[in-house]
């Protein structure tokens, strides 16, 4: 076996048909990598770095790397970035994750 294939990195996946407003999911502990969420119309891409700081890349209008009202958040949880709906309403969520 090739050592390379041995760092590709993991991949955490969820969806759910409903994420009730203020409702989180928790990613994954202790890891770096990206995430790309949607929740209905809004979504984006964050980095989430293993001491848990989230960094917003890019993403629709109501979008924030905080815990902030009326978007769609990913934000420092400690050793894991957490996504929460703040949108004001329940939602689709699709989240996937790549890390190591």
């Amino acid at each position: 076996m090739r050592d390379d294939l041995n760092s590709l990195g993991k991949i955490f996946s969820y969806q759910s048909d409903l994420i009730a407003d203020d409702a989180t999911v928790s990613l994954p502990d202790a890891t770096y990598g990206f995430v790309t969420v949607s929740v209905n119309a809004e979504c984006g891409t964050w980095v989430v770095e293993s001491d848990g700081t989230c960094t917003k890349v890019v993403g629709t209008a109501n979008t924030a790397d905080t815990d902030s009202d009326t978007d769609l958040c990913i934000y420092d949880g400690g050793t894991r970035g957490i996504v929460k709906n703040r949108l004001g309403a329940n939602g689709k969520i699709v989240i996937s994750y790549n890390y190591n």
